[in-house]
């Protein structure tokens, strides 16, 4: 009888000390601690990159530099020339292929295998330099922006893509294009202050959206993991944001987030928060909730100015860099 009360006892010490850990761990505020700098880099770390699942992490160096590090942190491979001009990279979904702006000419774009790193296309379409691509979350579409102020999207036929369609959606240099994460939608921005959102209907995408943010520019867009956010920073620090009701995006009131241009915003990929890089040398953290956007956290290790943000997709790190040669990975916690 002693043992079985013994026993018991233990049970409710354990059950008490679990609950105590939970309340503790649930009371944790999140944050984001500096793990590692990377500081031989011989430019600017114009744009930093980690693949759908992980596995590679891509870095763009000035002038004409490109590296892949593994899920380790380690350099895997190095371009070896080719580069015209330190541009943007992205992933395929199954990071099986690669898009890299600039490859041997201003204006075009490589298809890198990844298995190998060989080039398996060259895109050619652009009259001006590439400035971003984007794969479509379902790896059917590659979309491209470029000085010649057009978009281009390129669709996947058996292993190559081929020019599907052309938008001339914007007056000035397209800065940055983005496929929502349900693959519904594709939205753009440029130098002429406007943001474009294009809606998937009937196989082709169709102008949806016109927003005129009466800024001078917007440099970086994003879209929330489920889709329901569409996030913009502009040239003079402002962060703008626009809600989807399941008709229409609908824009909400802007705020301050830097004093100086807002260059890369990305979500976190719960969705939960957002961060957002800019040339007054700092990165704002901010909780998200019922889409309002309270600061948390602000980062002042770059010592110039940070062109770049990329989390990666299991929430563990974030990765920046900087005018100042370097690349940061932060640890997150909670």
């Amino acid at each position: 009888m002693k043992k079985i009360y013994t026993y018991q006892w233990c049970k409710i010490v354990l059950s008490v000390i679990i609950l105590s850990l939970i309340i503790s761990c649930s009371g944790k505020t999140f944050s984001i601690k500096k793990w590692k700098q990377y500081s031989e880099f011989t430019g600017r770390v114009w744009d930093v990159s980690f693949s759908p699942k992980g596995t590679y992490l891509s870095i763009s160096i000035a002038e004409n530099q490109f590296e892949i590090y593994n899920n380790k942190f380690q350099s895997i491979w190095r371009n070896k020339g080719n580069l015209q001009e330190v541009g943007r990279c992205t992933f395929s979904p199954d990071e099986s292929l690669l898009a890299l702006t600039k490859y041997i000419e201003e204006s075009s774009i490589a298809i890198i295998r990844t298995r190998d790193f060989e080039i398996i296309q060259l895109l050619q379409g652009h009259q001006d330099w590439v400035n971003c691509v984007d794969f479509s979350p379902n790896g059917q579409f590659l979309a491209s922006g470029s000085d010649d102020r057009f978009i281009k999207l390129w669709k996947k036929s058996n292993n190559a893509f081929i020019e599907y369609q052309s938008f001339e959606d914007h007056t000035k240099y397209v800065s940055d294009i983005k496929f929502s994460p349900n693959n519904q939608f594709l939205a753009s921005s440029s130098g002429d202050s406007t943001i474009v959102i294009r809606e998937f209907k009937d196989g082709v995408y169709t102008k949806k959206h016109t927003f005129n943010t009466q800024e001078r520019s917007i440099h970086t867009i994003a879209f929330s993991p489920d889709s329901q956010i569409l996030a913009s920073g502009s040239y003079t620090g402002k962060i703008m944001v626009f809600e989807y009701d399941g008709k229409n995006f609908n824009p909400l009131p802007p705020f301050e987030g830097h004093k100086k241009m807002v260059k890369s915003i990305k979500f976190s990929p719960n969705g939960k928060y957002m961060a957002s890089a800019s040339w007054d040398k700092t990165i704002t953290i901010w909780k998200i909730e019922k889409n309002q956007f309270t600061k948390l956290q602000t980062l002042t290790d770059h010592k110039s100015h940070i062109d770049t943000l990329s989390f990666s997709p299991n929430g563990t790190y974030m990765a920046s860099g900087s005018d100042d040669h370097s690349m940061i990975i932060w640890k997150l916690r909670n």
